[in-house]
Order: C-alpha cells, then structure tokens, then sequence
C-alpha cells in the first residue's frame, strides 16, 4: 500500500540527489570560469607552451564534463515530472491521513 511515508521519502531521495548534481555543476561552472579568465589573462601568456596546451585541454573537458552534468539535470527534471504523474495514489489515500 502506498503511504505518505513512501511518498515523501521518494520525493526526499529524489531531492537530494538533484541538489548533490546541482551543486556539483555549480561547482564546476566557477572553476571553469576561473580558468576561462586564466587563459584570458597576461600570465597565461607567460607559462610554457607544454602547460598552456594542457590547460587548453583541461578547459575543453570542463566544458564537457559541464554540458553532461547539465544533460543529466534536465533529464532528472523532465523524469521528476513523469515519476510524478505515474505516482498511483488510491481514491481511499486522503481519507487515511
């Protein structure tokens, strides 16, 4: 049988992971924007050559690694919404609380 109990602690386990991904690419987009201003900035015209390409590459799977989390993102939002609607509470459920 279907309880408030499951309900929420679906809801609460959903949540929580969500708020984990979310600060995770919170997280990433800063750093990403840290080096983004890096390679902008006269110091970076100053490292070795061999540096600079690992950092050139080192921004490239950041903003991979950022397009993915926010894919994953969308993906649980327009999922949520669908769990949501799939959720079968019986006609008898509000009576119970």
């Amino acid at each position: 049988m279907l309880t408030l109990k499951h309900i929420t602690l679906k809801i609460k386990t959903m949540s929580d992971f969500k708020i984990r991904l979310l600060e995770e690419r919170d997280q990433l987009l800063e750093r990403t924007n840290k080096l983004d201003a890096f390679l902008d900035s006269d110091t970076f015209e100053n490292i070795s050559e061999f540096q600079a390409n690992l950092l050139l590459l080192q921004y490239d799977h950041m903003c991979d690694y950022l397009e993915c989390l926010n894919l994953r993102i969308e993906d649980l939002e327009n999922n949520w919404v669908k769990e949501l609607n799939n959720i079968k509470i019986p006609e008898d459920f509000l009576d119970s609380l």
